[in-house]
């Protein structure tokens, strides 16, 4: 016998583990778990619940990105031009 997979509930909480553990610095836990669970219940009537965890973690770290968390954006942001780097005009 196969073993039993784990309910959305649950792979909705290590999602919002993952996400905490990521932006934990920036946001509370709270309010990420709050995020997922909005995103969660928009999703409640999705036909295949198999994909839920997934979009429910894309959806929450969109949201967090979008809101400018210090991490996100720094890793996103393109390195400033230094004097070096900065190509002479022609």
């Amino acid at each position: 016998m196969a073993a039993e997979q784990p309910s959305t509930d649950k792979q909705i909480e290590v999602q919002i583990e993952r996400l905490a553990e990521s932006h934990g610095d920036e946001r509370s836990p709270e309010e990420i778990a709050r995020l997922a669970r909005e995103s969660a219940a928009e999703l409640e009537q999705a036909p295949i619940q198999d994909f839920v965890p997934n979009l429910v973690y894309n959806d929450v770290k969109s949201k967090l990105v979008e809101s400018g968390t210090p991490a996100d954006t720094n890793a996103k942001r393109a390195p400033e031009s230094t004097p070096e780097s900065t190509p002479e005009p022609s």
